[in-house]
Parts: structure tokens; C-alpha cells; sequence
């Protein structure tokens, strides 16, 4: 089951909308800010309080600064917030580690946590939320039941934040005014980077090429994840595993960033003009194709 997110921007109004990422069966009931710029001060739509929002049900202690100052952690008990900046903290290296850069958090910038738990539910929750406030992107998580939530769904919502806050610095660095992260990117790169996901998630790409159904790479990458009986996941997965395996791959992201900053996309043709050997789309295919084949040649 995949997220959507949605980016909302009336800055009049300053109404947000909020779209969930369920990994039980309700709607999740606490909350992550991400503020991603300095000096931004949030403030709730004209005439309403925070009974409207669903952080109005935390009885949260005083926030707490994670051990690398890149998240303050608001909680409803002292463990819940070691555990959740744990987590987040674990998460934020590993994509810096991916990616080859350092994401612009800390100092300045930090990432604000909620998180709550919910005696009365089983189950576990992640809602993401993006809106432009005065000009500028703020995005939140919310986290309901820490323990209870699939990983998996809690590690793409937290990526996709990330990912995107790394845009919008590149984006004022040049200038731009697009953001936009392909689903492709931040949910491969939050499989990725847990190297014990990648196994399970070659061999599910391997059994799909085996059967004919790996699509081509250019369609991967502006293609809907619609089909609901495709591994996109998986797929996403190894994408990322084939580009961190191509040379230079830290000017490979470095330069996805910034077309992602510049044009919000990055498109079959800026692949086919940046790794090396590729003339054509069908040549950039064929290099993903080979490369997978390769791999079945190792497993087997």
C-alpha cells in the first residue's frame, strides 16, 4: 500500500491538507513537523485553535534535541521520543550515505517530531503533509503508535521528507521554484538503504524480469504506480541499487537534485546525457536490463 502526498499552496488562507499513509486501519493521530526552512513561524489557519489539529490530543513533554541536532522530539513519554530520534537519526545517515551528500538540517534547521501513542488502537499510523507558507515548504509527519507501524511505510514517509527538504536547498541555491520528488526515488532509497532489504527485493525483480514483466527503465521513471499486483517497491529498490553501482554515482545524484530543483523531473533523456555509454533511451534500457541479468548470473 503506497502514500500520496499532497502539496497545497494558499498562502491566504493558509488551509492545509492532510493525506495519510496508513499502515493500520485508521487515520493516524500524531504529529512530525519538518520545518524546513530557518525562521519560519507556523501558525494555524485564521480562526481556528489547536483542537482543530490532531496534535490537540498530545499531552506532550518538552521537546528534546536528538543526540545530532537534527530533530527535536516531542513526545508523550521519555522512551517514545529516544526511540523515534533513534530512528530518525539512523534513517537521516543512512540517506546521506546513499545519496553521497549531507542533507541541510542541524544548526539552523532542524526537524520537529510528534509522535503519539494510543492505548485504544492496535494498530500503527504515518500521515505526511506539504504546504508553501509565506513562499516558503513546510512538511509534517504524523506518527501514531510508534511500535505498531510497518517500517517500511514510516521509512519512505521520513525519506520523502528529507529527499525533498534537500531539494528545496538546492532549489534556493539556484534560484529555482520547482520541488518535486518521483515516488521512485524516495521509495527505492528507503529500501536501499537497509541493506537487508536488498536481497529479498533482488529476487523479487529477478523472478519479474524472469517472467517478462520488468518494465523498461524510462517507463519506471514517469510511469503511475497503479498497477496494484507490480512489485514496485522492489523495483524502486533496485533502481536505486543500479544506480549506486554506475560511476560517479555521487555526481549522479548530485545532478538529479538539481534537475529535480530546476525542471522537477528527471527524465529518461537527462539519464540517457549522464551515464556514460548511453546514447539513446533504448540504449539506457539496455544497460538496466543487462545489469539485472547480471545479477541473476551471481545469484544463480
Amino acid at each position: 500500500m503506497s502514500g500520496r502526498n499532497s502539496l497545497v499552496v494558499n498562502q491566504d488562507k493558509r488551509r492545509f491538507f492532510a493525506v495519510s499513509l496508513p499502515v493500520g486501519r485508521k487515520v493516524l493521530p500524531a504529529i512530525l513537523f519538518l520545518v524546513v526552512f530557518p525562521g519560519i513561524h507556523y501558525s494555524l489557519p485564521a480562526g481556528e485553535g489547536l483542537d482543530a489539529w490532531p496534535s490537540a490530543r498530545f499531552a506532550a513533554k518538552g521537546p528534546t534535541l536528538t543526540s545530532k541536532g537534527h530533530f527535536l522530539i516531542e513526545s508523550t513519554n521519555s522512551v517514545l521520543s529516544l526511540d523515534v530520534g533513534n530512528w530518525a537519526e539512523d534513517l537521516a545517515g543512512r540517506v546521506e550515505r546513499a545519496v553521497g551528500t549531507k542533507l541541510p538540517y542541524g544548526e539552523t534547521r532542524v526537524i520537529r517530531i510528534k509522535a503519539n501513542e494510543e492505548a485504544s488502537s492496535s494498530s500503527g499510523e504515518v500521515m505526511t503533509e506539504e504546504v508553501i507558507e509565506r513562499g516558503s515548504l513546510v512538511q509534517y509527519l504524523m506518527i501514531c503508535n510508534y511500535d505498531n507501524i510497518g517500517g517500511a511505510r514510516a521509512n519512505e514517509a521520513l525519506c520523502k521528507l528529507l529527499l525533498n527538504g534537500y531539494v528545496v536547498s538546492v532549489r534556493q541555491r539556484m534560484h529555482s521554484r520547482t520541488n518535486s520528488i518521483p515516488a521512485w526515488l524516495y521509495r527505492g532509497i528507503s529500501r536501499y538503504i537497509y541493506p537487508d532489504m536488498r536481497p529479498g527485493d533482488m529476487d523479487v525483480v529477478l523472478r519479474t524480469w524472469k517472467k517478462g514483466r520488468l518494465k523498461p527503465f524510462p517507463e519506471l521513471l514517469t510511469s503511475v504506480a497503479d498497477e496494484k499486483d507490480y512489485p514496485y517497491d522492489s523495483v524502486y529498490g533496485v533502481m536505486i541499487a543500479w544506480i549506486e553501482s554506475l560511476p560517479d554515482r555521487e555526481k549522479l545524484f548530485g545532478g538529479m537534485f538539481e534537475s529535480l530543483a530546476t525542471s522537477g523531473a528527471v527524465s529518461p533523456a537527462w539519464f540517457t546525457a549522464n551515464i556514460a555509454g548511453s546514447n539513446s533511451v533504448s540504449d539506457l534500457d539496455e544497460k538496466w536490463e543487462n545489469w539485472v541479468i547480471g545479477q541473476w548470473r551471481v545469484v544463480h
